[in-house]
């Protein structure tokens, strides 16, 4: 009888052991849910110390109470349980081949010299200091601590809101009893990317330094493949080989590829933003207990923290899914829990953002957003921002408009609206603000995810008619972006590709670490004068790579293509302490007059890349 008694009980173990094995979901309660939100929070807003950018300690406790609590609400209000499905050995297999495709097409881009203008120079010698002031100790304890007790959370539900409290204190602690030097206008971007951005130099510090570019670009790298990756698994083939073709055909259009190897911010928020999209039918529809089971909907929620200007698409999706839930009566549903449902939606949607831009508005920040809607009427502007999509998504704009046709056809209007006005929203909300940047390529980048969940929509039909489309269309998609690619062989990038109107966003890729390299090591000059460069780029990271500092001074006036111009820019420097002078070439190398007598007195050198020139000139 005892033994009859264990058989059920023995089915049942491997029953769940079976379904373990076949991957069946995991289910994640809503207490860890919650924590870990809140985690995130605390890494936004609290090791994130807007709080700290007060004089008076009055101030710096009510932002810091203000910040753990309005962290706590919203942790509250936008978790649920969710279920994960765990992922199979092949999709490991495909997310690794993928990892490889990609870091191998951006090698040469990712170790490319840091562009001159722009403002990757600007992010990473943010990420250089904060990398200085947290030594790999406490950055390995602080991520050891972190997971543990998250960990801890997860085990042990009743004491999550304790490791909360531990991991407030033990962040403020660190604030208070270390003095960290002061990292610039703290409030200008969000800081919480930042610590993405200087944890693999710190980390790996030890054993390469700090002064390594491809260090510092493996946040933008590892989101080109991640993005390349959930597309690939949002269109279903059969094949790993057309997976890895159709993953090869995002990480190649021209847009994403030149923003895969450079340091901005936009790249993780557009692969959460392609997670909204490719879901957008279902975030728009489901009521708000079973929005958040949706792991799409932390996607969502997540955005707001990382880039401030994600708050058009933020809107566009909060005015969208109440218009859409207002105008279903497929089940009815009181006003009152509606409206109370809708607003608890948008709050869990829009806090993050609306504290940083309080905390970026409070502390001064100089940079305001201008509501000119008259911009909208400017017809050379709204040709070129469609000229841009066409440029900077290839193909792929025309997949989105066949897919967004498929899905009015099929009736499916809240997500083919969602989609159209998520593209059209990102470049009209920088339109209004200024008409000098209208098409510029970052500014498309949020753009993006509406576009490739259009495009996913047509390729989905297309493969259920005839699979061996798939990979045919794919190839012609990575074929046509690379003829229309903006990276040039050697890993830079094209001048001023993905601007329009005005030139001054643009990224210029000089040989500067070999021109530096070659000064050192054949003539060491004591002060050197950089003309045509301004003060925003980061010389000290290649003086710190090189351990060599000698004195320069960075000469504005610029005129390198002409001759007149660089014959008296030396001989002034003869009478000054200077004995090497670098110009800045944008185009072709100009021809002295011998006559000059330019050759007797000083030593040029060119060096080139497929962007641009560098002509040093050393005294004889």
């Amino acid at each position: 009888m005892r033994f009859g008694r264990l058989r059920p009980v023995l089915a049942g173990a491997k029953a769940r052991e079976s379904r373990l094995n076949r991957g069946d979901a995991i289910l994640l309660s809503r207490s860890f849910i919650s924590t870990a939100l809140f985690f995130f929070f605390v890494l936004a807003f609290v090791a994130a110390p807007y709080w700290l950018i007060a004089e008076s300690s009055a101030e710096r406790i009510v932002f810091l109470l203000i910040s753990v609590l309005l962290g706590f609400a919203w942790t509250r209000l936008a978790a649920g349980e969710v279920q994960v499905q765990p992922l199979h050995g092949l999709g490991w297999l495909q997310a690794a081949m993928l990892l490889v495709l990609v870091a191998a097409l951006n090698f040469r881009a990712v170790t490319s010299a840091i562009p001159w203008r722009g403002d990757e120079s600007y992010h990473i010698s943010f990420a250089v200091n904060l990398a200085r002031m947290m030594p790999p100790a406490l950055a390995f304890a602080a991520i050891v601590a972190f997971l543990l007790l998250l960990y801890l959370a997860w085990r042990k539900p009743r004491l999550a809101l304790a490791s909360c409290a531990i991991l407030v204190a033990g962040c403020v602690a660190v604030f208070l009893l270390r003095e960290f030097p002061p990292l610039g206008p703290m409030a200008r971007y969000p800081f919480v990317s930042r610590w993405f951005h200087a944890l693999v130099p710190i980390l790996l510090s030890p054993l390469t330094g700090l002064n390594h570019e491809i260090l510092y670009r493996i946040v933008p790298l590892l989101s080109a493949v991640l993005l390349s990756w959930l597309y690939s698994r949002s269109v279903p083939s059969g094949y790993t080989a057309v997976t890895l073709v159709l993953g090869m055909a995002i990480a190649t259009i021209p847009v994403v590829f030149y923003f895969s190897s450079i340091l901005y911010l936009e790249m993780p928020s557009v692969v959460l933003m392609f997670a909204v999209c490719s879901k957008a039918d279902k975030l728009l529809s489901l009521d708000f207990h079973d929005l958040k089971k949706n792991p799409s909907w932390y996607a969502l929620i997540l955005i707001g923290f990382i880039k401030e200007t994600a708050a058009a698409f933020l809107l566009c999706f909060v005015a969208c899914r109440i218009a859409a839930r207002l105008k279903s009566s497929a089940r009815p549903v009181p006003w009152l829990k509606l409206a109370r449902d809708e607003f608890l939606m948008a709050l869990g949607t829009l806090l993050p953002l609306v504290l940083y831009m309080f905390f970026r508005s409070y502390f001064g920040d100089r940079r305001q957003y201008h509501f000119n809607p008259a911009n909208l009427l400017n017809l050379r502007a709204l040709g070129m921002i469609l000229l841009s999509h066409l440029e900077q998504f290839g193909l792929s704009y025309f997949l989105f408009l066949c897919g967004i046709f498929l899905l009015f056809r099929n009736r499916q209007y809240r997500q083919a609206i969602f989609l159209l006005l998520a593209v059209v929203s990102a470049p009209l909300f920088h339109l209004i603000d200024t008409v000098r940047y209208a098409g510029y390529s970052r500014f498309n980048l949020f753009a993006l995810p509406a576009v490739l969940a259009g495009s996913a929509v047509l390729l989905r039909f297309i493969g259920a008619k005839r699979k061996w489309y798939l990979p045919a269309i794919a190839v012609l998609i990575v074929t046509s972006n690379l003829l229309m690619s903006p990276v040039n062989l050697d890993g830079t990038k094209k001048p001023y590709w993905g601007n329009y109107i005005v030139k001054t966003p643009a990224e210029h890729y000089y040989p500067i670490p070999d021109a530096l390299a070659w000064l050192k090591d054949n003539r060491r000059p004591e002060m050197i004068h950089f003309v045509g460069f301004s003060i925003s780029y980061f010389f000290d990271f290649y003086y710190d790579k090189l351990d060599w500092h000698p004195r320069y001074e960075l000469l504005k006036e610029f005129r390198a293509d002409d001759p007149a111009f660089i014959r008296d820019t030396l001989q002034a420097a003869l009478q000054s302490e200077a004995d090497c002078v670098v110009f800045r070439v944008d185009a072709r190398v100009p021809q002295l007059n011998p006559a000059d007598g330019i050759d007797q007195l000083w030593q040029m050198k060119v060096f080139s890349n497929m962007a641009h020139s560098l002509l040093v000139y050393t005294r004889r």
